[in-house]
């Protein structure tokens, strides 16, 4: 058994910005992975090129949350669009913005965005284990025991950051939904936000990451 202050379920997005932001020591936080390695999901954003925030202003951004605003102000006003692009410029990723607002790696290629994280996290002494595929989690007298495919971890402070149903590939496959309401959670009913469309002989594949503007007139 393996025991740390800090246990990560999930190294995505979320689960690799918190062990980024954990502040314990050395060999005290670990992320779990159950793919082979980290940040698939990360790495497919934006057509890989991974829209990191938006330059409008904080407030603008509760808007686009509809009824759910209030939800999500504390944690927008936390940690601001602003204090994102400063982190990883200064962890030396450079930004640019677009006329559009999206905000960007100046590379465009989300495995930058990736390998800034990971450098982080290495930095600080995270250990990460992938293909450890979590199957089970107890709460006991100081923490939690969490079981893996291979391994059991004993941790006091517990993140699950290991994504919804929406991409199976990636990771994102939903498998810890019924070990989430083992522990007393429910789990609100859910649907996708956003479905391709698959059609037969499609000619258009090059096209793939082109964004058309609302009502915008292209002769076929």
């Amino acid at each position: 058994m393996r025991t740390y202050e800090l246990l990560i379920i999930g190294a995505g997005p979320a689960g690799l910005a918190a062990a980024c932001f954990s502040n314990f020591e050395k060999h005290e936080v670990a992320v779990l992975e159950q793919k082979s390695s980290p940040g698939k999901k990360l790495l497919i954003a934006g057509t890989g090129q991974c829209n990191l925030t938006n330059a409008i202003p904080t407030k603008d951004f509760l808007d686009k949350y509809g009824p759910n605003k209030k939800f999500v102000k504390n944690c927008l006003y936390k940690f601001k669009n602003t204090d994102l692009i400063e982190f990883f410029e200064s962890n030396g990723l450079k930004t640019t913005t677009l006329p559009n607002n999206k905000v960007f790696p100046e590379s465009m290629n989300s495995k930058d965005v990736l390998n800034t994280l990971l450098r982080i996290m290495d930095k600080k002494g995270v250990d990460l284990y992938c293909e450890s595929k979590v199957t089970g989690i107890q709460i006991i007298d100081d923490g939690y025991l969490v079981t893996t495919q291979k391994d059991s971890f004993k941790t006091e402070f517990l993140c699950i950051a290991s994504g919804g149903k929406s991409y199976p590939s990636t990771g994102s496959d939903g498998s810890m939904y019924s070990i989430i309401e083992s522990l007393g959670h429910k789990i609100n009913p859910h649907a996708p936000a956003l479905t391709p469309i698959i059609t037969n002989n499609f000619n258009f594949t090059s096209c793939a990451g082109i964004g058309l503007k609302k009502n915008c007139n292209i002769p076929l």
